[in-house]
């Protein structure tokens, strides 16, 4: 189980740093000045951490596999809530200005 959630927590950091990587790119950020899409990356990333805490603090606390399945159950509802608020890669960005 916690090599679930850390698995979980590479994988967000990295596609986090794939898309730092392209945030940089003209066709993807024309419209947006790099501060601004840098502070919306870096509240992504607080989101993110914020639910790894919290689910790192739940297995912690577990004493029994009821206590774990009511922590896994509960980190699928964070990552489902999380993919509602933030939109797929690229999707908040604005259309380019021709």
């Amino acid at each position: 189980m916690l090599k679930k959630i850390i698995a979980l927590g590479c994988a967000m950091v990295c596609s986090m740093s794939v898309y730092a990587g392209d945030a940089g790119e003209p066709k993807a950020d024309k419209g947006m000045k790099i501060e601004e899409v840098k502070s919306k990356i870096i509240a992504q990333m607080d989101s993110h951490i914020k639910m790894l805490n919290e689910a790192k603090s739940c297995v912690q606390k577990a004493s029994n596999h009821d206590d774990l399945k009511k922590c896994r159950a509960s980190i699928k509802d964070d990552r489902q809530e999380m993919k509602k608020e933030h939109p797929k890669r690229g999707e908040h960005m604005p259309k380019p200005i021709d």
